[in-house]
């Protein structure tokens, strides 16, 4: 016995050819078959023993079992069909030709879900839906254009730092706006399909955030304001406004719209939806300090600026006019003491329309109160 080798006999005992468990491939002698074969072969339920090995190891090739389905002219054989599929009644049911009992199938549609989320109904008011769809048709209808610019409120912070110890005098960096805004290039039209009417008085409303949404109280004929008779106007109405108490004639009617959401101090500058049928309306956004170089010394200085942003119905104003109306208001308000003068070169240009009646051009003088002199004298000391 070979100790290499511990079993008797030689390597011709062992068999060399292993023979398939598939009744197909059970023959006499073993030969191989693919799986293309394979699958010829149960198709045509054809055994390997009567089939001709023409393969280089003796295994059986396609091509020796399409020839023996040439020649003995085979047809596949017939399988068993499935049975056609049930209808379906409109519940999902199985309805059986049969008397077999009717099984209902399981519904495809996703399960609603078990757990609901809590909500609560909020009613708006009449003036909401009101307002929601006056905004909706005026954005739809009216193209809105945009012009903006950076204005530095420097002066009148250092003007209202040495008023904060007078007790008489209640102003605001508001005040201001509105009164320089008065009295710039006046963008009082309305649009009236096909025609332009200019307005005779500025009568400015003044967005505000209510418990009820927002309201418009109106400045009638802010124009021929002081600053100390604006300041104690918008208190007033500003107080009604949140309490519910303003009457219709006291927010409907303005010829212009201020928006201001300076208490948000993540606004730089936004835009709003012009207030059907006015023109135009004037965003204000929240003060802004940074650095830049002075233009005296070069040397860099810390500036106060906010955002100004005129949106206008570009049907009535025209960009230039809109330019002009901003370079107005920013001049009044970076040189406040100009606010307590005749501006009579801030009012003598309107908006310059062809089809308009150049006699109804306004250009009258602007009386200065005793405190608004005393404002001045404040101012330029």
């Amino acid at each position: 016995m070979n100790p290499l080798f511990p079993f008797r006999g030689s390597f011709s005992s062992f068999p060399r050819t292993f023979h398939s468990k598939s009744p197909l491939h059970q023959t006499k002698t073993s030969l191989l078959v693919g799986p293309a074969v394979r699958l010829l072969l149960g198709h045509y339920d054809i055994k390997t023993s009567v089939l001709r090995a023409s393969g280089p190891k003796k295994n059986i090739l396609k091509g020796d079992v399409l020839s023996h389905i040439n020649d003995k002219k085979l047809s596949p054989i017939k399988t068993i069909s499935a049975k056609p599929p049930a209808k379906m009644s409109l519940e999902n049911e199985v309805v059986s030709a049969s008397s077999h009992p009717i099984i209902p199938l399981k519904s495809s549609r996703r399960s609603e879900p078990t757990h609901r989320h809590v909500h609560v109904d909020i009613q708006l008011s009449e003036m909401c839906q009101n307002q929601t769809k006056q905004f909706m048709q005026s954005r739809n209808s009216i193209p809105h254009a945009y012009a903006s610019s950076q204005i530095s409120a420097n002066k009148i912070l250092e003007l209202l730092n040495r008023l904060s110890e007078r007790v008489d005098f209640k102003l605001s960096l508001n005040d201001f706006i509105i009164k320089a805004c008065s009295l710039s290039l006046r963008l009082n039209v309305h649009w009236h399909g096909n025609s332009i009417h200019r307005l005779s008085s500025v009568d400015i409303s003044v967005a505000l955030a209510t418990p009820n949404g927002f309201v418009t109280p109106v400045l009638s004929n802010v124009d021929q304001l002081s600053l100390l008779q604006i300041s104690a106007r918008l208190r007033e109405l500003t107080a009604r406004a949140r309490d519910g108490q303003l009457r219709p004639e006291e927010f409907q009617g303005g010829t212009f719209t201020i928006s201001s959401l300076d208490i948000f101090d993540s606004v730089s500058d936004f835009t709003a939806v012009i207030n059907s049928p006015q023109a135009a309306n004037l965003t204000i956004g929240a003060l802004r300090r940074h650095f830049e170089p002075d233009e005296t010394t070069k040397k860099p200085k810390l500036v106060t600026k906010f955002g100004a942003t005129l949106c206008y119905d570009a049907r009535t104003i025209e960009g230039q006019t809109a330019r002009r109306f901003l370079d107005s208001f920013k001049t009044a308000l970076i040189s406040p003491e100009s606010l307590f003068a005749e501006l009579d070169y801030l009012i003598e240009d309107e908006v310059d329309i062809s089809e308009m009646d150049d006699d109804s051009a306004i250009e009258e003088k602007i009386d200065i109160g005793k405190e608004d002199e005393e404002l001045a004298k404040l101012l330029l000391r």
